[in-house]
């Protein structure tokens, strides 16, 4: 049902009562479109308890044509009461998580250590790279980027005689599905040659891409 057929049913709410219904006969001259939903839906008797936080009604929880204790409304009550610490418990958690990531973002700032991911595309040999505002900072790459941009931005900077390397470690994350480490040459726009740290491992293997995330730091310019 749309909000403007509950109307009836969330001027019960807002006093903390329920909606009790043994069946739909007196609905169909008083509100015929609530009638005309739950007789669509094949629902005949209906418990619907509110669930209210800081006084304003924030959700239901109905049980459809219940076989037993269509008087009381007293065991919905309590399911409602345990969905709705379990709602609270979930956002506090969310939020908890929120300021733990902003926390984290703020200390791997202040230590110039940027965030990657790289995405290796199986059936194209296609490479994306995503990359965090630090690490976009660090490496002075433009932010209207792309994926494929980024990518390509940092691998034709590392230096000749470092791709290898670079490739190598590549692969041992892929392999072994351990963390794996490696300093290299990278030649930045405005510092000139520079030496980059990168640590990652595979987070994700299925038969159309490998993913690889990571850390990314710069140690030093020349």
């Amino acid at each position: 049902m749309g909000p403007h057929q509950l109307g009836r049913w969330l001027t019960l709410f807002d006093q903390d009562q329920s909606v009790i219904l043994f069946g739909l006969d007196s609905l169909r001259a008083v509100s015929p479109q609530e009638w005309a939903d739950l007789t669509d839906q094949d629902i005949q008797r209906l418990i619907a308890v509110p669930l209210r936080a800081n006084g304003k009604t924030v959700g239901f929880l109905g049980v459809d044509n219940p076989r037993y204790c269509i008087h009381d409304d007293s065991q919905i009550r309590v399911l409602a009461g345990f969905l709705l610490t379990r709602m609270n418990q979930e956002r506090n958690e969310r939020r908890y998580r929120m300021l733990m990531q902003e926390s984290n973002q703020d200390l791997l700032r202040s230590l110039k250590v940027g965030y990657w991911t790289l995405e290796m595309h199986k059936k194209d040999g296609r490479r994306e790279m995503i990359v965090d505002p630090t690490m976009q900072e660090l490496l002075a790459m433009p932010e209207f980027f792309s994926p494929c941009e980024s990518y390509h931005f940092w691998a034709s900077r590392v230096k000749n005689t470092a791709q290898p390397a670079v490739e190598q470690a590549l692969g041992q994350m892929i392999e072994t599905g351990q963390l794996v480490q490696i300093e290299f040459p990278w030649e930045h726009d405005r510092q000139g040659e520079i030496q980059l740290r990168l640590s990652g491992m595979m987070m994700e293997e299925t038969p159309s891409l490998t993913r690889l995330n990571g850390y990314c730091r710069l140690l030093s310019g020349r």
